[in-house]
């Protein structure tokens, strides 16, 4: 992985699995496996489709397109290529929370929230509702997720940014999983 992330990448990730990993003791899941999430999620970060290729990995043309879409969110669904051939042995369900950790999307399993949600709340991280769903991260993983997805969204309007579909799914989706009122009052305090 030394290969792939150096500096304050490398530091962010190990922050992102320390954080997973309170968020795993909270709510039940593999530390083991949330740690190794945390530590995988950036893994192609800085890669493109041409230095995965010369790493080895063959990329389709739908990820082509998918990197010349969306290329700030590509890096999340080119890691599991990424690590699924340097090391075919891992968890589909690492593979996964890696996968969903910038877009997130609907019915996450347990541990890709986790991973969502650990790597907007590490400690290093500093922006427009983190301290809020640090705290929704403890309490109830469904509204850190939703809190989250309603950040990501008013960031990417705010910046006019690209928008992957995943991320509406997520949003809609955490919102569904929610009363009105609570996910009014999540919103609200994330908008105002």
């Amino acid at each position: 992985m030394g290969d792939f992330l150096t500096g304050a990448r490398l530091a962010h990730v190990y922050r992102v699995a320390e954080t997973a990993v309170a968020l795993a003791k909270k709510w039940g899941v593999s530390e083991e496996d949330a740690y190794l999430a945390g530590l995988l999620h950036d893994v192609a970060k800085n890669l493109t489709p041409e230095l995965l290729e010369k790493e080895g990995v063959l990329v389709s043309l739908e990820n082509r397109s998918l990197y010349a879409a969306y290329p700030k969110v590509w890096h999340a669904f080119a890691a599991p290529l990424v690590l699924q051939s340097k090391f075919p042995a891992l968890p589909e369900s690492v593979l996964s929370s890696v996968q969903w950790h910038t877009t997130g999307t609907m019915e996450m399993s347990v541990l890709s929230q986790i991973i969502y949600v650990a790597d907007f709340i590490e400690p290093g991280r500093e922006a427009h509702g983190v301290a809020f769903i640090r705290e929704l991260a403890f309490e109830n993983l469904d509204e850190a997720t939703f809190g989250l997805a309603t950040c990501s969204l008013l960031f990417l309007l705010k910046h006019a940014e690209v928008i992957h579909p995943q991320t509406f799914l997520c949003l809609d989706y955490y919102r569904s999983q929610l009363s009105v009122g609570k996910a009014r009052g999540i919103a609200a305090k994330l908008v105002g």
